[in-house]
């Protein structure tokens, strides 16, 4: 009886460490979309209408 006691807490641990592997993956695969999401609005925005940044630069640029 200690034998299938200790094989089920075993199992048991591998099922917790497995789901927090998991969990870890999706974790990153969505901050990965969000990062990837984000950077392709900033893209677009800059596309868009170039920053006050952007605009400074290119008037000393000609200017200067």
């Amino acid at each position: 009886m200690a034998g299938q006691e200790a094989g089920s807490k075993l199992v048991r641990l591998l099922a917790f460490v497995g789901a927090g592997v998991v969990c870890t993956a999706a974790i990153n695969t969505w901050r990965d979309v969000q990062r990837k999401f984000l950077q392709q609005k900033a893209e677009a925005s800059e596309k868009k209408s170039p920053g006050l940044g952007q605009f400074l630069v290119r008037f000393f640029q000609h200017w200067f």
